[in-house]
C-alpha cells in the first residue's frame, strides 16, 4: 500500500443541477484540506444562475452542454438545437493542460473529454455513473443510451445511489448535518421544483389549507402570499428550512431527496418528463419505498401525502472521506472494497 500526496487535480462540475455543486464542494474542500491542488471548471449553466460557488475558487465557468425543458418536460428537439456543441469544442481547445495528475468529473463533459485528449486518468463521482451498472431504469432508449455513454465518459465510475443493488455503488455524499435541537414544524412543507412552472405550482398549493409551503425559487427576497412563502435560493437557509420542515416536494433529482432522506423527512417527488435519470430515480424511490412518487402534481395527491406520517431514513456518513482515502491509496481497481465499507 502507498499513499499519493500533493496531487494536482482538475475537477469538473456539472452545473445544471445544484446537487452536483453541493456534492463536489464537499469533496473539493476535503481534498484541499489534505494539501491537494484543485482547479475547478463548471459547465452547463450561466455564471449568474449559479449559487454558492464562491468557496470553489479558483474556478472557470463554461456554457457546456445542457438540456431544455418546458412545463416539467424535456424538450428534445430544442435540447439538440441549443446543445452548444461548437462552443463546447472551442472550449476544449482553450483549456490548457497544467500538468494535472488526475481528472475528476462530477458528470461534467469538458473535464471528461480533456482527460481523453491529454491521456490522463479520469474518475467519475456522481449519481449518473451508477447507471453504468444494473440498477432500476426506465425511459431507456437509443438516444438515452448514447447520451449516458458519451456525455461525460471516464475511466473509473464511482456511482452513487440510495441502495447498492448488488453493484459497486456508494451511498450519497451529503454535508454533515446537525440534527440536534430541531424545532420541526408539522405544518411546514418545503418545495423545490426547479423544472416546474412556479405560477402553476403556486396556484395549486394556495388551495391547500393549514399548511405553510416554503417555495425555493428565483426571487431576490422573501415574498409572503397567504400560505406560501417564496424564498431566494440560498444554501444556508435551504438546509435550515429543510431541517425544520416535515417534508419536501421536489423533482426526482438525486441530491435533494438524499438530503431529506438522510434527515428522516418524508419526500414527495414528481420526475421531469422525458428525463431518463429522474424517471429512473422515481422508479428506484418507489421500489425502495423511500418516497411518494407522482407523474402529475395535483391538489388531491399533495393533500393525501401531507397527511402521511410514515418516514424513511438512509445512512450516508463519511462517504467523501472514504473516497479520498481510496484515491490517496491509489487502489483504483478496488471499488468493491470501497463499497463494502458502507452497506450492511
Amino acid at each position: 500500500m502507498y499513499f499519493i500526496n500533493n496531487l494536482k487535480i482538475l475537477f469538473g462540475i456539472q452545473g445544471t443541477g445544484n446537487g452536483h455543486l453541493t456534492r463536489s464542494r464537499i469533496i473539493i474542500k476535503l481534498l484541499r484540506s489534505k494539501g491537494h491542488e484543485i482547479d475547478v471548471i463548471i459547465s452547463g449553466r450561466k455564471k449568474d444562475k449559479l449559487w454558492g460557488i464562491q468557496d470553489l475558487k479558483p474556478y472557470n465557468v463554461f456554457d457546456g452542454l445542457s438540456y431544455e425543458s418546458k412545463k416539467g418536460k424535456i424538450q428534445k428537439l430544442k435540447t439538440i438545437k441549443n446543445a452548444g456543441i461548437f462552443q463546447f469544442l472551442e472550449d476544449l481547445k482553450k483549456i490548457k493542460n497544467d500538468n494535472y495528475d488526475l481528472i475528476i468529473s462530477d458528470y461534467e463533459p469538458l473535464s471528461a473529454y480533456l482527460a481523453k485528449k491529454w491521456k490522463k486518468t479520469s474518475i467519475g463521482i456522481a449519481h449518473q455513473y451508477a447507471f453504468e451498472y444494473d440498477i432500476p431504469k426506465t425511459g431507456y432508449n437509443l438516444f438515452t443510451h448514447f447520451l449516458m455513454k458519451k456525455y461525460a465518459p471516464v475511466d473509473i465510475n464511482i456511482g452513487l445511489h440510495w441502495h447498492h443493488f448488488n453493484q459497486p455503488i456508494l451511498p450519497p455524499i451529503i454535508e454533515k448535518i446537525d440534527l440536534h435541537d430541531i424545532n420541526e414544524k408539522s405544518d411546514q412543507i418545503m418545495v423545490y421544483l426547479p423544472w416546474e412552472e412556479i405560477k402553476f405550482v403556486s396556484k395549486l398549493l394556495s388551495k391547500i389549507q393549514n399548511i405553510t409551503f416554503l417555495i425555493y425559487c428565483n426571487v431576490e427576497k422573501e415574498i409572503v402570499d397567504k400560505n406560501i412563502k417564496y424564498r431566494p435560493l440560498s444554501r444556508k437557509t435551504f438546509l435550515k428550512d429543510l431541517k425544520e420542515s416535515e417534508g419536501i416536494i421536489t423533482n426526482a433529482g438525486f441530491e435533494t431527496p438524499s438530503e431529506a432522506l438522510s434527515m428522516g423527512k418524508k419526500v414527495f417527488v414528481k420526475p421531469l418528463k422525458g428525463q431518463f435519470e429522474q424517471l429512473s430515480n422515481a422508479k428506484a424511490l418507489k421500489q425502495l419505498n423511500l418516497a411518494t412518487v407522482v407523474n402529475k402534481l395535483t391538489k388531491k395527491n399533495i393533500e393525501k401525502w401531507c397527511l402521511k406520517t410514515e418516514r424513511k431514513k438512509i445512512k450516508c456518513e463519511g462517504v467523501a472521506d472514504q473516497i479520498i482515502y481510496w484515491l490517496e491509496k491509489g487502489d483504483f481497481d478496488r471499488l468493491n472494497e470501497l463499497k463494502s465499507k458502507f452497506w450492511n
